[in-house]
C-alpha cells in the first residue's frame, strides 16, 4: 500500500498528499492480501481524479477494542445519496453477475468469508466532501 502511494504520489505530483498511520500494535496483524491497496486505490482514481486542485488521502489502521480498525478516506468528490445506497446494496447482493465494484464487493466478501458475517465494508461518503471506506477485524497477533 505504502509503495502503491509513493508511486502515484510521483505521478501526480503535488495534487496528491497523503498520510498514513499504523498503530505499532497493528504491525503483527496478519491480513489477506489487496484487501487495503485496492480501496486507497479507489480513493485515488474515483475520489481524486478529477480534481484539478488535488487532495488528500488518508489511511489510518489502529487496534480498539480488540479490534483492527483500518479507515480510508480522502477529501475528493464524494459520493451522492443515491449512488451511495446503491453501492450499499451491492456491496450484499449475492447474484454473481454484478460488474460494477467489482473490487469492492469481492473485498466486501472475502471479510466476510473470512472473519463472519457481522464484519464488512462501511461506506460513508458526502457529496463534495470525500468518501470513507472502514471495516474492523477481530485483533489477533
Amino acid at each position: 500500500m505504502n509503495c502503491y502511494l509513493v508511486i502515484q504520489k510521483f505521478r501526480y505530483n503535488d495534487r496528491l498528499a497523503y498520510e498514513l498511520y499504523v498503530d505499532p500494535a497493528a504491525n503483527t496483524v496478519r491480513i489477506p492480501p489487496l484487501i487495503i491497496q485496492p480501496l486507497v486505490e479507489n480513493c485515488v482514481i474515483h475520489g481524486l481524479e478529477n480534481r484539478m486542485d488535488g487532495g488528500m488521502v488518508r489511511v489510518d489502521i489502529r487496534v480498539e477494542e480488540a479490534l483492527l480498525k483500518v479507515q480510508v478516506s480522502d477529501n475528493g468528490t464524494g459520493i451522492s445519496p443515491a449512488r451511495l445506497a446503491e453501492l450499499r446494496q451491492m456491496l450484499d447482493n449475492n447474484d454473481d453477475y454484478e460488474t460494477h465494484s467489482i473490487g469492492m464487493r469481492n473485498i466486501h466478501l472475502r471479510l466476510k468469508l473470512t472473519y463472519g458475517p457481522e464484519y464488512g465494508l462501511v461506506l460513508a461518503s458526502q457529496s463534495g466532501y470525500g468518501t470513507q471506506i472502514s471495516f474492523a477485524i477481530p485483533f489477533k497477533e
